[in-house]
């Protein structure tokens, strides 16, 4: 009798869900049926309306995430993508093995850029870490081939000649703690990992190339944190709910000394300018809302990823002018990375069609370019320099 009554409960429920689900979606489906005409594709826009409108869609997320943990499962399909719980708790998404063709690919793309461009402006390829250090953190029988599709391509660009920075090695080197270093619920890195691997490129630059570098500039000491408790739910947290692997902190760290900067962003077609000091012009503070499945809090860093970003530091010790070609890692790692050259600018191939990355290295007379990538960024688009991707 009680199960007949919590099965009558959790369909009604349902029922209830669907009537003000299709209630909420009607005129939208109804747009699509009268502005085009039916095709094999219509079922699936008005899939696509009917998941977005979805009555108390993230209250359904949330029950599905507890369910999973309940069930302490490891492995959640979430929109034919799964989801991974390590070791620790945390959340990953899976990395597949790329093809050593595809490698090969991806390395004669970098070679491309360093034989095109001018002799007098350097270039590294930086290698950011992947959340997974170890297939030890995997729930048992799943692989990640994050690293080895690293090994691989540092492998072949060395062999080139190109230079690279591994930050993994820089992280093992330091002894540090690998979970620790990124979001519970989130892909990314947290910004005091971002400004340890600013350093790390702050250093290797003065080595290789005769920069200046300030350490001080980077020390954990000089730098001041606010502590957001209970504020983000990261990318892979939103698709199991807040419940499956709980709520991140979310710490802002920002420099405790005088700095001078502006920043301009090109999102589309429109243009964003901020001035100030490091917490004025590099920190979007729209985004440090409390709003778990609409705000993406780790965009606080310059605004989340754009076509192309600049940061002008008014007082730096090196006057060098670096392209920072990026993935989403860097909206953290930019301003960093700022804090010792005049200007960085920044293009993710996501969406910068503008020109080619060759071109606008030879057009714009920069003195280092940086293609830097977690290998989540291995893909035809972001090692496409030479061209435009259709």
């Amino acid at each position: 009798m009680k199960n007949r009554i919590i099965a009558f409960i959790f369909t009604g429920l349902i029922f209830i869900t669907g009537c003000a689900t299709a209630y909420k979606s009607f005129d939208a489906v109804m747009d699509i049926v009268r502005n085009g005409e039916l095709s094999s594709k219509t079922p699936k826009k008005i899939e696509g309306v009917l998941q977005e409108e979805m009555y108390k869609k993230y209250w359904w997320i949330d029950i599905h995430g507890l369910t999973q943990r309940i069930l302490d499962r490891s492995v959640v399909d979430e929109d034919g993508s799964d989801v991974f719980r390590l070791t620790d708790g945390s959340l990953t998404g899976g990395c597949s093995y790329k093809s050593d063709e595809k490698i090969e690919k991806y390395i004669k793309n970098v070679k491309k850029v360093r034989d095109r461009i001018s002799p007098d402006t350097g270039l590294v390829y930086v290698q950011l870490p992947f959340k997974v250090d170890s297939n030890d953190q995997m729930p048992p029988g799943i692989k990640s081939y994050a690293n080895e599709n690293c090994d691989r391509l540092l492998a072949g660009l060395e062999k080139e000649g190109v230079e690279t920075l591994d930050i993994r090695k820089c992280i093992h080197d330091a002894d540090l703690d690998w979970p620790s270093l990124f979001y519970t619920t989130d892909h990314h890195w947290r910004p005091q990992t971002a400004c340890m691997a600013a350093d790390w490129i702050a250093q290797y630059l003065a080595e290789e190339h005769g920069y200046e570098y300030d350490s001080s500039l980077y020390d954990p000491d000089n730098m001041k944190t606010e502590v957001y408790e209970d504020l983000f739910l990261g990318s892979l947290g939103r698709r199991t709910g807040s419940l499956y692997a709980g709520i991140d902190d979310f710490e802002l760290v920002t420099p405790d000394y005088e700095t001078s900067f502006d920043f301009t962003s090109y999102p589309g077609d429109t243009v964003i300018h901020r001035e100030g000091d490091f917490r004025e012009a590099l920190i979007d503070d729209s985004n440090l809302k409390k709003d778990y499945y609409n705000i993406n809090n780790y965009a606080a860093y310059t605004g989340d990823s754009t076509k192309s970003t600049t940061t002008i530091n008014h007082d730096p010790i090196n006057h060098k002018k670096i392209l920072l070609v990026r993935d989403s890692y860097s909206c953290a790692m930019q301003p960093f990375l700022s804090l010792s050259q005049e200007q960085v600018t920044t293009l993710d191939l996501r969406y910068f069609t503008d020109e080619t990355v060759i071109d606008h290295i030879n057009n714009n007379d920069y003195d280092m370019v940086i293609i830097a990538y977690t290998p989540s960024a291995f893909d035809s688009t972001r090692f496409s320099f030479h061209k435009i991707p259709d």
